[in-house]
């Protein structure tokens, strides 16, 4: 298999796969269809100093 190692702002991953936020739920749920230590990332919600038009806060 490829060698598909990244390093993102000097954080390094196995691979450039990243889970965007409130799609994978707290990871367990992909659990089961593929094995979790080799997902790349999972991303955290977003933030912002003010709130925004759909984003109370």
């Amino acid at each position: 298999m490829s060698n598909l190692a990244v390093n993102f702002l000097g954080i390094p991953m196995k691979n450039p796969v990243i889970g965007a936020s409130g799609t994978v739920g707290f990871g367990l749920e992909l659990a089961q269809y593929m094995d979790m230590s080799e997902i790349g990332a999972i991303s955290g919600k977003g933030l912002a100093p003010t709130p925004w038009a759909g984003n109370n806060g």
